[in-house]
Parts: C-alpha cells; structure tokens; sequence
C-alpha cells in the first residue's frame, strides 16, 4: 500500500480525532482503517494507473462483500468487472472533482517520462 505524506496524514488523523469528538464514530474509523498507520516524507513512484488498478482492486472487494451479503452462489464475472470498470472511471472523476485535482496534469509521484522535468 502506498503510504500518504506526512502533512496530509496527520491533517486526517486530527480529522479521526474530531469525528470521534463529535460521535461520528463509524466517520472515525473509516478515515482510521483508510489511512494506515503510517505516514512517509520519502516520495514513492506511484503511478495514475497504479492508483486505477488499486480503485479497481477495492471495488472488486466492495462486490465481494455485496455477494457474501446476498449469499450468491454464481455471478457472471465479466459482466461485473464492466460494471466495477465504469464505476471506478466514475468515482475517481467525483474523487479528483472533490478533491479539486484535474486529469490534466501529472501528479506529483507519477514516474517521470523521458525528457520530462
């Protein structure tokens, strides 16, 4: 798991802090389990399809859980992952749209290209 920096990191923990004040509990431990428990200042090459492939991953643990719940006993599993394709296109649009990043530029720990700066 890619670990976040440490400014964010704690500016999430005091969020985990503030939640439990507030009784949100389920809020609390949510950002808690998200987050890890630690933290790192040394960058690490984490790519935007990196970051499509783990948004990937966890949906697929979302419909897991749906499966267990509703005790399936097949699923068409093609059709499912097109399903957990377009959801992750769409909830990594929301995602960057809330968190005020676009699409169009490079982030910071994206692997540099030749010639790039």
């Amino acid at each position: 798991m890619s670990k976040l920096n440490t400014t964010i990191y704690r500016k999430l923990l005091a969020c985990v802090q503030e939640a439990e004040e507030q009784g949100m509990v389920k809020l609390a431990s949510n950002i808690k389990d998200a987050i890890g428990t630690e933290s790192t200042d040394t960058p690490e090459p984490y790519s935007y399809g990196d970051m499509e492939n783990d948004v990937h991953r966890e949906l697929w643990k979302a419909a897991t859980h749906l499966a267990r719940y509703w005790g399936v006993n097949k699923m068409d599993v093609q059709k499912l992952d097109n399903s957990i394709l377009i959801w992750a296109a769409e909830l990594i649009d929301e995602v960057e749209h809330s968190l005020g990043v676009g699409t169009d530029v490079v982030g910071p720990l994206d692997p540099k290209v030749p010639g790039q700066e």
